[in-house]
């Protein structure tokens, strides 16, 4: 096997002096070599930090041409140790070289460095590379060659064949895949990874929530984004109900969190108001409103919010638990004599201990502070847990004590408990219970495996996080919504690999997945026809893609 894994690079010999204070970068990279055809072969990466007007480089392996002939492999991680003196806001750019020592593949990334800290980058090269062509995909190119022929100087991926003159379409000369004003002109060449749109940047995102067809994103500094299919309103912005296919920033700077549903999406600010926006038809918004809207819900002191398909549900500061909108499966729990729908918050019975709250299509669980399940509404797939299929008008409690998160999806449910276990049950159709098989399970269920610390439940997927930042989801992956790289179905959980991690917040919609690392930094992959992703394409991804960094 030709393969090198990188795992460790120090570049210390060029980038490091001995000094009892300096930084540990740590640089997680990664390509998708099979995204053209024929695939990429790199051999050494070519590395360069610039910090203010200080540059420094080196290679992996230690040399300025690849030798060797191994390939790299990826993921890969390796470390730079930097001195004091490049602390601060620090670039990291990447080359690709292959066996010519020709850069085929190019990724950069800006981090700030604190003097004696560790910082994690991570970095996906793009496997456009460096193309030949002259800048326009013409009529019959797969890409910017002219042909889809090898031999005649720039082969089918548009690569430059070794000794030929750089650019095989005539009068042209060598370009890349990098931007503009890099010394080199942006070629055309499409690859599978990188959006149109550059990442957002400048704070954390804290809270996600995907819909059927959008995205919204809480950030630290209280911001709030949406982005994705606009028919309904559901993106909070009073203008065309055309799709937006990358964040748009909504009105107000003091948002905590955020949830969506089918065609609405709601907001709680730091003064503990809910504001809810998009379709409004049953009420779902919590207050007598027209489609597009853009309402306060009654009353300052909520402390949770959570959307299901056309209703709502939150957790009040003294935990009490209130819910409004369509009730045609008795998922406001508010019993059998209650209407079918209201666009009044309704108090869900009378205890105050209510804890972890997820609403799914049309049903609801939440838990109590004693650490007991509770799950009511629509139980046609045996979705509530209980053991039947019988509709519950009325929160009804779960078999069970130590659960410590739950994610209620169109109709199944998985939860965690204290012990690190994992179960899931309902509908099992395409997997998304984890268990192995398709069969259809009415009580909690086990997943394989431990130390599982939350889980999030889509229309027809499931993902969860372990204590260990590792990112594992399974069921439906139609859309590439498991984000493994592949579109086939798991019926066990599959770790997401790129990036590595540490992972700790998701959102499962309909066909798409998002999640946050511990850092901040915000990837969505899976279903893209509206634009949810938010990379400002509508191509479908089946591995995580960045959308924004802190």
């Amino acid at each position: 096997m030709r393969g090198l894994r990188f795992l460790a690079l120090v570049a210390a010999a060029v980038l490091a002096q001995s000094c009892t204070h300096n930084s540990n970068v740590i640089v997680y990279v990664d390509c998708d070599t099979t995204a053209l055809n024929p695939a990429l072969d790199m051999t050494s990466v070519h590395v360069t930090v610039t910090s203010g007007v200080d540059v420094q480089q080196t290679f992996f392996p230690p040399s300025n041409s690849s030798t060797s002939g191994s390939i790299l492999e990826f993921p890969a991680t390796f470390a730079l140790v930097l001195p004091p003196s490049r602390s601060g806001v620090i670039t990291v750019d990447i080359e690709g070289l292959d066996e010519q020592s020709q850069a085929i593949t190019h990724g950069s990334a800006t981090s700030t460095v604190h003097v004696g800290e560790r910082t994690n980058i991570y970095i996906t090269l793009d496997p456009g590379g460096l193309t030949c062509g002259d800048g326009n995909l013409d009529p019959g190119e797969g890409c910017d060659d002219g042909n889809q022929l090898s031999g005649d100087g720039c082969d089918a991926a548009c690569r430059i064949e070794p000794g030929a003159h750089p650019g095989a379409d005539a009068g042209t000369s060598r370009l890349d895949a990098r931007p503009s004003g890099d010394g080199g002109v942006q070629d055309v060449v499409t690859v599978l990874d990188g959006g149109t749109v550059a990442p957002l940047s400048g704070s954390a995102f804290v809270s996600l929530a995907a819909g059927n067809g959008f995205s919204c994103a809480a950030r630290h500094d209280g911001s709030l984004y949406c982005w994705g299919d606009n028919s309904e309103k559901q993106l909070g912005i009073a203008q065309a109900q055309s799709p937006l296919l990358a964040p748009r920033q909504l009105a107000g700077s003091r948002w905590m969190a955020t949830t969506t549903g089918q065609y609405h999406a709601c907001a709680v600010d730091s003064s503990n108001v809910v504001t809810c926006w998009g379709r409004a038809d049953s009420g779902q918004l919590g207050k007598a409103a027209i489609n597009g809207q853009i309402v306060q819900v009654t009353d300052a002191d909520w402390a949770v919010v959570s959307a299901g398909a056309y209703h709502t549900c939150a957790r009040k500061l003294d935990n009490s638990l209130w819910c409004w909108g369509q009730n045609f499966s008795g998922q406001l729990g508010l019993g059998l004599s209650a209407p079918d729908e209201s666009d009044v918050p309704a108090k869900v019975s009378d205890d105050l201990t209510w804890a972890v709250l997820s609403s799914g299509s049309g049903h609801v669980c939440a838990t109590r502070s004693d650490g007991t399940l509770w799950c009511w509404g629509s139980n046609s797939n045996g979705q509530i847990g209980v053991g039947t299929t019988i509709t519950a008008f009325v929160p009804t409690q779960v078999t069970g004590t130590g659960f410590t998160s739950v994610g209620a999806g169109a109709s199944h449910t998985c939860a965690t408990h204290t012990d690190g276990s994992l179960a899931c049950w309902g509908l099992n159709d395409s997997g998304q219970l984890g268990d192995g098989t398709t069969a259809q399970q009415s009580v909690p269920n086990p997943v394989s495996g431990s130390d599982w610390a939350v889980v999030g439940a889509g229309a027809s997927h499931s993902c969860a996080i372990k204590t260990d930042g590792t990112l594992w989801c399974w069921g439906n992956n139609s859309t590439g919504q498991l984000g493994d790289g592949t579109m086939s179905p798991h019926l066990l959980p599959t770790k997401v690999t790129t990036p590595a991690g540490p992972w700790s917040t998701i959102a499962l919609g309909n066909g798409h997945t998002c999640a946050s690392l511990t850092n901040g930094s915000l990837y969505c992959w899976g279903d893209n026809s509206k634009g949810q992703l938010g990379d400002g394409t509508t191509t479908q991804r089946s591995r995580p893609i960045l959308i924004g960094a802190q």
